[in-house]
């Protein structure tokens, strides 16, 4: 799961603006970034994907970790009976490879806020997280939820909708 906010350091006087955070490098295995907004995450996406996949998730952390300075830490997520997870932060890569391994990368508060949560499904950790993307108190994370869901057959991105609609003052005695 990712937010669409790219934000920018506020010396910089650019407004953010709303942008993917999470991408296929091929059908079994995704990407998402956290970090120096816009330009430069985008690039290091594209190297990463010009570099090529070795199909080994060990392997591409290591290159990634390697390749780039700390500005944008990084998520790799592989689809499968047993999905490993890597992240890439600080200058360090952990992997993970057990079912319900959930790794963070960026806004700490937030992140402690989805913890503090009895969030014991999926659906569940989704909807906490569609809050916090939606609320004021994070001002690093906004935009929209953008969910991308592995199985055996690889990655696809979950259809999203949020209907908002007009304010509405219902009248006494009157058919709605």
């Amino acid at each position: 799961m990712a937010d669409t906010l790219l934000s920018f350091p506020k010396k910089s006087g650019k407004k953010p603006l709303n942008g993917l955070k999470v991408f296929f490098l091929d059908e079994s295995t995704s990407i998402a970034y956290s970090g120096a907004a816009g330009e430069v995450a985008h690039g290091r996406q594209h190297a990463i994907y010009m570099q090529g996949y070795k199909n080994d998730i060990k392997v591409l952390a290591e290159q990634i970790c390697n390749s780039f300075d700390h500005e944008v830490d990084f998520l790799l997520a592989k689809s499968g009976e047993i999905p490993p997870i890597a992240k890439i932060s600080d200058g360090r890569v952990s992997i993970r490879s057990d079912n319900g391994s959930i790794y963070w990368i960026g806004d700490v508060d937030s992140a402690r806020n989805l913890a503090t949560t009895s969030s014991s499904t999926i659906f569940q950790l989704q909807n906490k997280f569609e809050e916090i993307v939606g609320s004021e108190k994070f001002p690093t994370v906004g935009g929209h939820c953008v969910v991308a869901r592995g199985d055996l057959n690889g990655f696809k991105f979950m259809p999203y909708m949020n209907l908002v609609s007009p304010r509405y003052f219902p009248k006494s005695n009157e058919w709605e």
